[in-house]
Order: C-alpha cells, then structure tokens, then sequence
C-alpha cells in the first residue's frame, strides 16, 4: 500500500475498508501529519481503516476560535 496525495490530503487505503479516519495535523506536525503519525496510520490501516491525513498549518493555540473559523 502507498500513500496518495489528493487534493492536498494524503489517502492509504486498504482493499475494503471498513471505515474512513480523518486525522489532521497538529500544530508542530502540521505539514507531514501522514509522515510524523506514519506507525499510527498505517496500523489503523491494517486493520482495516482507510486513512486520510490533511495538513493544518496552525499559527493559534486558541482552539475555540480555529473550530469557529468557516
């Protein structure tokens, strides 16, 4: 299995997923969330998981006001 990137989020899937996890990057992994949480990812994945990690690029620790942007 290899990781794709589409539309900016990187996709590993395994033959029939049972379900989707999406796991955003935090504030210092930001931009490689599928490299730096790699072991995480891809033992969900076996298991059956398909995963999806998006990059977010973080410059607050105000959590409130990030999940309140539109």
């Amino acid at each position: 299995m290899d990781w794709q990137e589409i539309s900016g989020s990187w996709v590993l899937l395994p033959p029939q997923p049972v379900a989707m996890i999406h796991f955003l990057g935090g504030a210092f992994v930001a931009t490689a969330p599928h490299l730096t949480y790699r072991a995480l990812l891809e033992a969900l994945v076996a298991a059956g998981y398909g995963a999806i990690a998006t990059p977010f690029v973080n410059s607050s620790f105000n959590h409130r006001a990030i999940a309140a942007t539109p």
